[in-house]
């Protein structure tokens, strides 16, 4: 039997172009500006910004924002879709943004979001999807630094874009291939 990988793709700079947090409070605060700029920086300067954050975060209507998809990645996963892989979409960002997502390109089969004291970043992602899946037992595709930790536990790593200056050094150390 044929055992197809897992593709474990992130959310933000990843199969969007866009990370989605910002652009959220950007449109957030740009709906209107003059009423919400100085409540928005008391708060974030007097309480948790993650609270605050996440409070405007669960409360927006993520279809006013014209999502942009990395098309190539798309295209990649699609096609290892129909070539039988399961795909996961594996986020630091908000369950409901995840959840949008997922539902509004209909190409994940899985998601994994971050979750009451985690946050899959870094090394908590590597070693999430590592005792998931398995060491080695999934391709990832990502766009950070942080993700090196990710891609060393990974059978195969992906990487949106060509940014040479940041992955440079990453392409001596890992087998990175980008899409």
């Amino acid at each position: 039997m044929n055992h197809k990988k897992v593709i474990c793709i992130d959310l933000d700079r990843t199969f969007l172009i866009q990370d989605t947090t910002f652009v959220i409070l950007y449109s957030f605060v740009l709906k209107d500006f003059r009423n919400r700029i100085f409540p928005l920086v008391m708060l974030l300067l007097k309480f948790d910004k993650d609270i605050i954050k996440n409070t405007i975060i669960e409360e927006f209507d993520y279809s006013t924002i014209n999502w942009k998809v990395n098309e190539s990645v798309l295209n990649f996963i699609i096609h290892k879709k129909n070539l039988g892989h399961k795909i996961h979409l594996v986020t630091g960002s908000n369950y409901n943004i995840a959840k949008y997502i997922a539902g509004k390109y209909k190409v994940f089969d899985f998601i994994h979001t971050s979750g009451p004291g985690f946050k899959l970043k870094g090394k908590t992602k590597a070693k999430y999807l590592a005792k998931y899946f398995g060491e080695y037992e999934f391709i990832y595709i990502g766009d950070s630094y942080k993700d090196i930790f990710v891609w060393k536990l990974s059978d195969t790593a992906y990487c949106p874009r060509r940014k040479i200056f940041k992955f440079l050094l990453l392409f001596r150390i890992l087998n990175l291939n980008f899409i």
